[in-house]
């Protein structure tokens, strides 16, 4: 197992078409993502955020440059072999939540530990400590729609966790929340970070988060500078 960063991007490149009309996603950019730290990418809309987000989680490949995920070359793998490590070293956290409305919060938790072979006695077990973890322990048997928009992200964090991933990638974690919410989960983000050693890298157009993070990465217009905090 590595000893340095979880995670490094080195002169990543994203376009979208080809030839006059190309659009520029992403221009050189290097990063470094360590873990047991809450890691920012800042940027307007269409700053490349996201782009860069799916490829350092291999959703996506950059047209040059590579990405380690503890030295090793994850956009030369084959798909199989990508796939694989998604699914066992990194969770994924989305602004819409992502939650299955006709399931429980309970079993939305533990719907990918069931796609991924998990036993039941183990299931229960992992989807039931996570929810404690996230503090919805009195709230495991409701739907999403009967759950609060900060009540649903933290089912959403509770069940990439419960995956035991080494790396959790937020796209606007608290893009539909209020201000007070939002300070909510960032401070259970934060915790993560620090009691679990998980790295999360999240993605942000709100300069109030600033403060709650370890280290940011502004993006603009798909280049990149590091601002250490």
């Amino acid at each position: 197992m590595a000893t340095g960063p979880l995670v490094r991007a080195v002169g990543v490149e994203r376009t979208f078409g080809s030839g006059p009309t190309a659009v520029w996603a992403l221009r050189g950019v290097s990063l470094e993502i360590e873990g047991g730290r809450l890691t920012a990418l800042k940027g307007r809309s269409g700053s490349g955020k996201t782009t860069l987000l799916n490829i350092l989680g291999g959703l996506d490949r950059p047209n040059a440059g590579a990405v380690y995920f503890d030295d090793r070359d994850i956009t030369k793998l084959p798909e199989a072999e990508l796939t694989r490590i998604r699914l066992r070293s990194i969770g994924y956290v989305f602004q819409s939540f992502g939650l299955m409305p006709l399931l429980s919060a309970r079993e939305n938790v533990e719907l990918p530990l069931r796609m991924a072979g998990i036993p039941h006695k183990e299931r229960r077990e992992r989807s039931e400590r996570w929810l404690a973890y996230v503090g919805l322990e009195k709230r495991m048997k409701h739907r999403p729609y009967e759950l609060s928009g900060g009540e649903q992200q933290r089912t959403a964090l509770a069940r990439a966790l419960a995956m035991q991933p080494r790396l959790i990638l937020a796209d606007e974690p608290t893009g539909e929340l209020d201000t007070t919410t939002s300070a909510q989960v960032l401070d259970l983000l934060k915790r993560v970070t620090r009691e679990t050693g998980v790295a999360i890298c999240l993605t942000t157009h709100d300069p109030a988060i600033m403060e709650m993070v370890d280290v940011v990465y502004g993006l603009v217009d798909g280049r990149l500078a590091r601002e250490e905090q």
